[in-house]
Formats: structure tokens, C-alpha cells, sequence
């Protein structure tokens, strides 16, 4: 049990409410196991007193003085040691590639030059002096987020009085084999999620301020601006759970994003688990219901266009100003764009390639729905440009 105050005064006040409380339940403390006004206690391997959350000596010795490791067993248990200290080591899972690639299976057993000198730098990354602030309710919060091809990060900070921003905690994970196929809006998304979801008990209940490097989110997640109807799926969903949370978004360069972006470069490794199916994946399924198509096929037509190939590389990696002037009416849809199974769908509908449209429309149209009812089946499932132009 710890009871703490800002002031003598407050720490006396809560010290006998805490002791008035233990008498009224018939409880007692053993004054012999007490410790009363510490400057500094050590609680859970930390170290903590008024500046923030240290490391222990004896922890950070039995790191340092861990010998080389001659298994997978052994890489296993120094990670998992070290791993006791992730939220001080914003940068760790960079480090730590090597070693992480040594868990993975049909790994055969090779101690190589780059594994020696993660396992070096991470003890010294043990010894270093950063300290993690300690949590104030009174303070400024932001949340930093951010995503890699294969992982994501964040970073809960305090703002404080004299605009530096204090860590409170690192926390990243790998994506699964699904999410690594998302695109880079879905993915950038996901970290938010991820995020808020991590540190939810910090930010439920009280406003702070999300910090992203993909600007796009700033107007999908905005809590005051409504989200169009044509939104990817998934960001539908994703927007709704944020929906629940006061927030304020803004934009922050890459450059200036380094927290959460060393921390989804390469974070640690993480224990592979049964992946659940996506729900908006077997959404996406039902879209070719009604076609006479399927997505496997859109899929290889896609990768065969030349015109969806760029698009499909810029929606999976990131957008910039497109001088192709067939690209264009994809940009400027560009936040609506996301990639399923490698079919490119702008909101819940499938872009189609150029070699399958006439293929689509006719067997539409010879199903006798009428040409009104043709065009608003074709304009309900799939997508191109100047769709809107479907002749008679």
C-alpha cells in the first residue's frame, strides 16, 4: 500500500484517511513493516519518488551482467528480462531486431556479428538515466501514434508547464500476417486505436490531445466533423470507438514524430496468437455477391493494370501529389481508398480494372434489371472513374 500527497499537509491528510479507513474494517498495519515519509520507496522492480518511475540497481545489474546467450531459450529469457524495462526504452525494439529474429521458427542457431552488438547496446541502453514522469491529472495529455510496414507504436506523454513533453510510458507491438497487408491509412489508423486502447485508463474520462504524422486522420477522426458515408469500412469502425473518447487531433511531421515513430519501426518481439477474423474483411466478401466477378479475379486483373498497380503501391504506402493525370481522381478520393485481399475499394465498393468493366456491366445488364436499375446496382458495388458516366 502507498500513500502519497503533493504537500506534507496533503500527504498527512490522506496517511489518516487511509489509517481511519483500516480501523473501521477491523484492519491493522504492522508498524514494525511500515516505512512513513520516504523521499523515495521502491515498489514492483521501480524505483519512485517526485521526479517520476526509475529503474533498480539490482534489476538493471542482473541485465547488465547476463551472460551471452547460447539458445533460443536463452535469447527467450534475456528478452523477456529486458522486456520487464520497455516502457523506459523508447528505441529498444530497434536495437533488439537481431535477437527478436532468433525466435522465429525453423531458425537455425547462428550468434552473428549483429546479434552481439544488439546484445551489447541494450545493456547499455539498461544503465541509461531516462526517468518516466509520473502521471498528474492536472496536466496536459497527449498520446503520440504511429505505424511501420510491420508494427506500431505510442507514446503517452505530459506537456508540462514549460511546453517539454515528460514520457509517461512506450508501448508497441508487430502486426499480424493480416494487418501487414493493410494499407498505410488503415494501418496509421489501427496504431491510433491501438493506442488509445492501450492507455485506456489514462485517457477515458478526461480530454487530451492525438498526435499523428499521417494527416489524413486529422479530418477521418475529427471529433467534429462527420465522417462520409463512403469511408473504408474499417475506419468507419475505428471512428466510432474513438467517438467515445474527448479529444482533440492533430497533425505532427514525421521529423517531429520520432517517439512513436523509432518505437513502430521494430518493436519487441511479440508471442504469435490465433488471429480472429476481421469483420470487415468478411464484409468486404459479401460486396461481390451480387457480381459476376470474383475478387480473386479482380485481384489478378489488378496486378496486371498498369494505371492500379501505381495506385495500389501509393495506397499501401502513402500518398504524394501525383503528376500522372490518370492518377488524379484517385488522389482526390485518396482517403476513401484502402486495399482488401489485393482488391483496391473505395469505401464498401471494389475499384474494377479496366479489362473487367465491360465484362461487369454487361452481365449486369443482361440480367433485365433495366438500365436505371443497372447503373445504381454497378454504382452500389463497384467503383472507377467517370463511373458516373455510364452510357446507355
Amino acid at each position: 500500500m502507498i500513500v502519497t500527497g503533493k504537500s506534507d499537509a496533503e500527504h498527512m491528510a490522506n496517511l489518516e484517511e487511509v489509517l481511519r479507513r483500516l480501523h473501521h474494517h477491523g484492519l491493522r498495519a504492522n508498524k514494525s513493516m511500515c516505512e512513513f515519509f520516504k523521499e523515495k520507496i521502491t515498489f514492483c522492480g521501480h524505483d519512485i519518488n517526485s521526479e517520476g518511475l526509475h529503474k533498480t540497481t539490482d534489476k538493471t545489474a542482473a541485465m547488465v551482467n547476463a551472460p551471452r546467450p547460447q539458445s533460443v531459450a536463452e535469447v527467450r529469457s534475456f528478452l523477456g528480462l529486458v522486456n520487464y524495462y520497455h516502457k523506459f526504452l523508447p528505441n529498444l525494439a530497434t536495437i533488439l531486431h537481431p535477437l527478436n529474429q532468433m525466435l522465429e521458427s525453423n531458425y537455425q542457431w547462428n550468434w552473428t556479428d549483429q546479434c552481439e552488438e544488439a546484445f551489447c547496446k541494450v545493456k547499455a541502453m539498461i544503465v541509461s538515466d531516462l526517468v518516466l514522469t509520473n502521471y498528474d491529472p492536472n496536466l496536459p495529455l497527449q498520446l503520440a501514434c504511429d505505424a511501420s510496414p510491420i508494427e506500431i507504436g505510442a507514446v503517452l506523454s505530459h506537456v508540462m508547464t514549460d511546453g517539454t513533453e515528460r514520457p509517461i510510458a512506450f508501448a508497441s507491438r508487430s502486426l499480424s500476417k493480416a494487418e501487414r497487408n493493410y494499407a498505410q491509412i488503415d494501418k496509421e489508423a489501427l496504431a491510433t486505436v491501438w493506442g488509445v486502447k492501450k492507455f485506456h485508463n489514462y485517457l477515458f474520462g478526461r480530454n487530451f490531445t492525438l498526435l499523428t504524422d499521417h494527416e489524413p486522420l486529422t479530418s477521418i477522426f475529427h471529433p467534429s466533423t462527420s465522417l462520409p458515408v463512403v469511408t473504408a469500412a474499417r475506419l468507419q469502425r475505428y471512428a466510432l470507438f474513438l467517438a467515445g473518447f474527448d479529444y482533440t487531433i492533430r497533425y505532427k511531421n514525421t521529423k517531429l514524430h520520432g517517439n512513436a515513430d523509432g518505437l513502430s519501426r521494430l518493436p519487441l518481439h511479440s508471442e504469435t496468437t490465433e488471429e480472429k477474423p476481421d469483420p470487415v474483411g468478411l464484409f468486404y466478401a459479401t460486396q461481390f455477391e451480387p457480381l459476376s466477378v470474383t475478387a480473386e479475379q479482380v485481384k489478378r486483373e489488378t496486378q496486371r493494370d498498369p494505371l492500379l498497380v501505381k495506385v495500389h503501391e501509393l495506397v499501401m504506402k502513402g500518398w504524394s501529389t501525383p503528376q500522372d493525370e490518370a492518377i488524379k481522381p484517385f488522389y482526390q478520393r485518396k482517403d476513401e481508398l484502402t486495399v482488401h485481399c489485393g482488391v483496391l475499394m473505395l469505401g464498401h465498393r471494389a475499384v474494377i480494372p479496366a479489362k473487367l468493366r465491360n465484362q461487369v456491366l454487361t452481365e449486369l445488364h443482361e440480367g433485365h434489371l433495366g438500365i436505371v436499375k443497372m447503373k445504381c446496382l454497378a454504382r452500389s458495388y463497384i467503383w472507377w472513374p467517370k463511373i458516373k458516366d455510364l452510357s446507355t
